[in-house]
């Protein structure tokens, strides 16, 4: 007989479980991207289905990144083609698609999804823009390939750990501390690297913001000294207003604001007020600084890295 107390053990499990999945799946980033090498798919259709794979890694829960070194990319054959005599006249395709998610830099492949897709337009290139916008991301069997390659995502940066931070150490080395918090910030929070990263993302990050503070400083210090006047004061506010207030040299920030508000409130006797970042101080909000840095680093990054996916197809 099934008892209350049974149901209740049995629930708690199936939360945990939930919950434990969901931990597993937070945070892990690939970038879409198509092989222009690759035959058969039309470049008019490119962008298409990079819309399409973006689309189907946010909609999964799996963050869509640039340049990456984990990608999703996908492959097509026609295995069936027919273009009708009518007018206008119609390319009807079906083509044989396959999805592959692997590490596009040292070329390991990790999982693979064959698909059927089908499209028709006045041109080659709207059939295959047609098939593509036809891709379905809630499609179990897609969802199924995500979920499997997630396990072997997590599997790498796990065993890639101390490597990935080697190339950490050495970028902050070299003073690139936004490209080396983009790297701490791409290891998945569910993997066991991601406690590492984040002791090492507190200290590159205040190095980051210090650096920043120190350039916008010396900028800041030039305008005004050259233009100690209504126009120097506002390029000196503009810039103090972007200075973390955490970095070592907001103190001397507001030093520079405060000798221009006054110079500025006696030239004409109005106030001007100089407004500052506001200060980040819980460590949610730390975490989440580092990561807007990150993510504004691999934004501003060209998209044409030469990923390596030789023998995926």
């Amino acid at each position: 007989m099934i008892t209350i107390k049974r149901i209740m053990k049995t629930f708690i499990l199936i939360i945990c479980f939930q919950v434990s999945m969901i931990g597993q799946n937070s945070n892990i980033e690939l970038s879409p991207y198509i092989e222009t090498s690759v035959d058969g798919i039309p470049v008019e259709a490119h962008q298409v289905l990079l819309n399409k794979m973006g689309e189907i890694l946010t909609q999964n829960g799996i963050i869509k990144g640039v340049n990456s070194s984990i990608i999703l990319t996908c492959n097509t054959t026609v295995s069936n083609e027919v273009i009708t005599s009518t007018a206008p006249t119609l390319f009807v395709y079906e083509l044989q698609a396959t999805f592959y998610i692997g590490n596009g830099i040292d070329g390991t492949l990790y999982s693979s999804y064959p698909t059927t897709l089908k499209g028709t337009g006045t041109t080659k290139a709207k059939a295959y823009i047609d098939a593509f916008k036809a891709i379905r991301s809630n499609d179990k069997n897609l969802q199924n390939f995500l979920d499997s390659s997630k396990t072997k995502i997590l599997n790498y940066y796990n065993t890639k750990c101390s490597t990935i931070l080697a190339e950490v150490n050495s970028l902050e080395s070299l003073q690139k501390y936004d490209e080396a918090l983009y790297k701490l910030t791409s290891i998945p929070d569910a993997s066991k690297c991601f406690a590492q990263a984040k002791q090492k993302m507190s200290s590159v990050y205040q190095k980051s913001i210090d650096n920043d503070c120190k350039l916008k400083m010396s900028n800041a210090t030039n305008i005004w000294s050259a233009n100690p006047n209504e126009y120097g004061a506002n390029e000196v506010a503009n810039i103090l207003a972007t200075i973390n207030p955490n970095s070592n040299c907001f103190t001397l920030a507001k030093q520079l604001g405060t000798k221009v508000e006054k110079k500025m409130n006696d030239i004409d006797n109005r106030e001007f007020k100089i407004r500052y970042e506001q200060e980040v101080g819980l460590e949610k909000d730390r975490i989440q600084a580092v990561k807007e840095i990150g993510k504004a680093y691999g934004n501003g990054q060209p998209q044409n890295i030469n990923y390596n996916t030789k023998y995926w197809w």
